[in-house]
């Protein structure tokens, strides 16, 4: 019988012809032939189809806000999807319904929703991709995704009641606490750590004396040094009711130690950052109890921490004008601290035109402090700054000349030149921090609203920039404190209503 010759090619496979009866079977997974077919088959007919939104774990999911998701995708099929292969889950389906998906360009698509009213938003909400076509020709690397809401609970308890405590954020789970004024109304000596997994707080050796305004930053983990403040919740009547003294905590050996270095001023209403180089820079503040200009400082002095050694710096490096209530940012990127308004009087309600809209940079190479300038939009003290991912200084609120409240949110870039308004607090109050909440998200929480105490909360997105209210605080609250910690902030300060209790708005 005449042999059958046969001969089989596949792709970039070449096998060697054989008589018939020594025929391989290129389908069999189990052959070295069969695994590279299979391997070289999904390599060339199937890719993986990723879908990415804009929100990390922590974040509001502002879109149940705005009405406007935007998913992007890895491979160009945006134009491939409809309404119809997006479910919102069954909880919110009278809360979230999709109006219209529209394709933005070939791998990004936005999403529209016509959203309700509602303030609060506490279950899970999920939105789930069902593509049956892409699901065939693509490995769909996620068709789900979870945006969970934060929500309130109590943490426990400080160890007393008091407000206006300096606080520092430890870890992302331990805050220290310095001083403040109790319920009372007396300044408190008070050093403690509150754990916010626990609920309690660990009491560390007291101040010297009690403090309320001093000022604190953290030039390694765990160490914590805290300068100035003042020894009265009140007006300042004399020079010794303004502290000098430097205090260095550690938070692991839970030891508090005042230095035997001294401010050459004493300070009150100044800005402290740690510098590279184990240095404290300390600027500005009110220096003495006379109610003028001339209680103000202009001065910066560098604490050097290796040697044990403070000085002033330069007459050259002092700002242009006497500065208390601004604030410092140290910006890694140009090796610069920037100084964000103030004001050049302790009483600027008094003073007509005594709030600054100046920012001036001191240069760390150069050493030189000078007045950037582009000014900030309007003149403020007692403002928040903080310094986005996206490379632009934020500042919220504050007061403005006369002693007018601010309720606005300002974007101040040198690099683009824009110095200007960007969006409004709902809520026109005082008395409550501006702390950052997320990435891009910022959060004010609580405040004194003309006469009365708030609990609401507003959340500012950066990247949307817009501001929504997401809910309320347990308790009405001013004059407390917000810290960033694991998956949300928490809340503490002012025993009017809360008592010594520790309130957490997050996620954890």
């Amino acid at each position: 019988m005449k042999s059958v010759i046969r001969c089989f090619f596949l792709i970039t496979i070449s096998v060697n012809c054989k008589l018939q009866s020594d025929v391989i079977n290129l389908f069999d997974i189990n052959s070295g032939v069969g695994q590279l077919l299979a391997l070289t088959t999904y390599q060339s007919d199937v890719n993986d189809l990723q879908l990415k939104i804009k929100y990390s774990t922590n974040d509001y999911p502002s879109f149940v806000k705005t009405g406007v998701l935007e998913i992007d995708l890895n491979l160009p099929v945006a134009a491939e999807f409809r309404t119809e292969h997006f479910l919102i889950s069954k909880n919110y389906e009278n809360d979230l319904v999709i109006r219209d998906v529209i394709p933005i360009s070939n791998t990004k698509i936005r999403i529209l929703f016509i959203s309700s009213v509602k303030a609060n938003w506490n279950e899970d909400l999920t939105l789930t991709i069902n593509h049956p076509d892409l699901k065939s020709r693509f490995n769909l690397l996620q068709n789900t995704f979870v945006f969970s809401f934060p929500k309130n609970r109590i943490l426990g308890e400080i160890s007393e009641e008091k407000s206006s405590v300096s606080v520092f954020p430890i870890s992302d789970t331990k805050i220290l606490l310095v001083g403040g004024i109790n319920a009372l109304g007396s300044v408190v000596p008070t050093v403690e750590i509150f754990d916010i997994e626990s609920g309690f707080s660990t009491i560390l050796p007291p101040l010297q004396q009690g403090l309320v305004g001093a000022k604190l930053c953290s030039p390694e983990p765990g160490i914590v040094y805290v300068t100035g403040g003042k020894t009265v919740p009140g007006n300042i009547l004399q020079n010794s009711e303004i502290s000098n003294q430097i205090y260095r905590i550690d938070s692991k050996q839970r030891t508090v130690t005042v230095l035997g270095l001294v401010l050459t001023e004493p300070r009150f209403g100044h800005s402290i950052v740690c510098l590279p180089g184990s240095r404290i820079l300390v600027s500005g503040g009110q220096k003495s109890a006379n109610n003028s200009i001339s209680s103000v400082s202009n001065t910066h002095e560098l604490v050097h921490l290796e040697t044990s050694s403070i000085a002033y710096l330069n007459q050259s490096e002092s700002f242009e004008y006497p500065k208390m209530n601004h604030e410092a940012i140290w910006n890694e990127s140009d090796q610069s601290v920037y100084f964000f308004g103030g004001q050049n009087h302790p009483q600027p309600q008094l003073i007509s035109n005594s709030v600054d809209n100046s920012v001036q940079r001191l240069n760390l190479s150069s050493w030189m402090t000078t007045r950037h300038p582009l000014n900030l939009s309007a003149s403020k003290s007692q403002l928040f700054v903080h310094l986005d991912s996206s490379g632009d200084f934020l500042n919220f609120v504050g007061t403005l000349n006369d002693g007018i409240i601010s309720r606005t949110i300002e974007v101040w870039n040198p690099v683009r030149g824009v110095a200007d308004t960007i969006a409004f607090f709902d809520r026109l109050r005082r008395d409550s921090p501006v702390s950052r909440f997320s990435g891009n998200q910022y959060i004010i929480a609580g405040g004194l609203e003309t006469y009365y105490k708030t609990s609401a909360i507003e959340i500012y997105d950066h990247s949307e920039g817009k501001v929504f209210t997401t809910g309320s605080l347990l308790f009405q609250r001013a004059n407390h404190s917000v810290v960033l910690v694991r998956g949300g902030i928490a809340v503490l300060g002012d025993p009017s209503f809360a008592g010594k209790q520790v309130e957490y708005y997050g996620k954890n």
